[in-house]
């Protein structure tokens, strides 16, 4: 069994990271006409994976510059040594010239960036498997480089567009589908993979590349006594320590009976021959209480595991850590309850390959506006465009911010540190995990996909670089994330914004 699945604390934002929001122009670069330049393409194109000029397999605007960057996904296609090639075309529909020299590059894997720094690539095209629970990075070669496209110095003039690649590890053989991330967009839900074969570009053959790097793909879901953090091969339930047990006390309360038989039904479902079931407590005391207090509550849970799980040849492994591991900020109650807590981690059920399945659904129609409530936000308005699930299960939310107001709102003004703050929820990527969906049937609330390196599956605002809404101008924003099929409406919530109850799930 891989290691449990953790909440990882929120992150600084980093200016290199941000900075993918756009860099503006920089001196001295060469044309993107010099590279692949085409007029803007026509609109979005059937049949096969590969695509004429004028046609895209999807098309989506980029938060960057204005808002008038799109990027259009124009092949995807298996290629040798167990590859695919996946193409991408920027088209720049702005003004003014545009450099999408950092754009691509964000964002990135550890151990995924090129061997030099200073050479930023297209490394932020990913794959996502929605019902595996994986991420895929792209290819590095024997010496570090990524088997991606070059931006370093690259300008798209005002009515042109630029085309770039990435070598990624295909998936298995019977995955046909899956969904494509492109850095500050929203990600291209079920896309048919080509068989191919594609010729990798010049300089990116896969054959020799380094092993590849596939990252876990975590869902999150909040409610009540419980939550879950689901990879691609464990589950772990974080189970509030308030309702196990009395304060300060390591016996089972009768509530938790009810609590404990559901997670000892969903190891049943399992496979698993280990389960790992970890105790947890707030900053409040100090280790010589927090440490042994952990451990018993720990094998108190484990007692009533063994006794309510039916299937044979289960065994446990318990451990306490005290207040050392948070998930949540102790300088509040609300986060010193989520930290009290006792985790239980096992292997999840196998899922069952995705077929063909249909095509993606046409986009849905608006959804409807969240009203602002707090003071930085007064002057945004915020629409969800779309809300809808595509066959492979990934929940896609759409959001536009119209900027009212008489002023640009910019990443070094006013737009930078409150309303950033206002939507931040952590992760490395910064952005916008604090956008969540709430059931109120249930209570469960879902938030935003991340990999294991928490960069989540969302368009953050720009803390650097040139992120700009200029006064009645807009910028598209999304979120993904995974909901159970029955669910056909849910509450939209956004920081700083009522919340948008009844949003129907297409």
């Amino acid at each position: 069994m891989g290691s449990p699945l953790r909440l990882f604390a929120p992150a600084a934002l980093s200016c290199l990271v941000l900075a993918a929001a756009g860099c503006g122009v920089i001196g001295g670069e060469r044309s993107a006409k010099d590279i692949s330049t085409r007029p803007p393409a026509g609109g979005e194109g059937g049949g096969g994976n590969e695509k004429g000029a004028g046609q895209a397999l999807a098309s989506a605007p980029m938060a960057v510059q204005k808002g008038k960057v799109r990027a259009e996904l124009i092949a995807l296609d298996r290629g040798p040594a167990n590859s695919v090639l996946v193409r991408v075309r920027l088209v720049n529909g702005e003004a003014e010239a545009f450099s999408p020299t950092y754009t691509l590059d964000w964002p990135a894997a550890d151990g995924v960036r090129p061997a030099e720094p200073t050479r930023p690539k297209a490394t932020g095209i990913t794959l996502v498997d929605p019902v595996a629970n994986k991420r895929y990075f792209p290819l590095t070669g024997a010496g570090g480089e990524c088997l991606c496209s070059d931006t370093l110095n690259t300008t798209i003039e005002p009515g042109r567009s630029a085309e770039f690649y990435a070598v990624l590890p295909a998936p298995p053989a019977d995955v046909h589908r899956i969904a494509v991330s492109v850095p500050l967009t929203q990600v291209f839900p079920d896309v048919p993979i080509g068989p191919g074969p594609a010729a990798p570009p010049a300089g990116a053959d896969p054959a020799g590349a380094r092993p590849p790097t596939i990252l876990p793909l975590v869902s999150t879901v909040e409610g009540g006594d419980q939550a879950v953090d689901e990879g691609d091969a464990n589950q772990s339930f974080r189970l509030s320590s308030d309702v196990l047990f009395a304060l300060n006390k390591a016996d089972i309360t009768a509530k938790a009976e009810s609590i404990l038989t559901d997670v000892a039904k969903r190891i049943d479902q399992s496979a698993d021959t280990t389960v790992q079931i970890d105790g947890h407590t707030d900053n409040t005391g100090n280790d010589a209480i927090n440490d042994p207090l952990s451990l018993r509550r720990a094998q108190a849970v484990q007692r009533v595991l063994s006794r309510l799980i039916t299937r044979p040849g289960v065994g446990y492994q318990s451990a306490g850590h005290g207040s050392k591991e948070p998930v949540a900020a102790n300088s509040s109650d609300a986060g010193r309850q989520r930290n009290r807590r006792v985790t239980v981690t096992f292997a999840r059920p196998a899922p069952a390959p995705a077929g063909p399945g249909p095509a993606p659904a046409a986009p849905g129609r608006p959804v409807g506006a969240a009203q602002p409530k707090a003071q930085e936000v007064r002057s945004l308005k915020l629409d969800v465009t779309e809300l809808r699930r595509s066959p492979t299960g990934l929940v896609n939310l759409v959001w536009k911010l119209t900027n009212n107001g008489g002023e640009q709102f910019d990443s070094t003004t006013q737009f930078a540190t409150p309303v950033t703050n206002v939507f931040y929820f952590g992760g490395a990527s910064g952005g916008t995990m604090g956008v969540t969906l709430y059931d109120e049937a249930t209570g469960r609330r879902y938030y935003t996909l991340r990999d294991s390196q928490n960069r989540c599956l969302c368009i953050g605002l720009g803390g650097g670089g040139d992120y700009r809404i200029m006064p009645g101008g807009t910028m598209t924003h999304a979120n993904s994330y995974k909901l159970p099929p029955e669910i056909k409406s849910i509450t939209v919530e956004f920081p700083g914004y009522q919340p948008l109850r009844g949003a129907a799930v297409g």
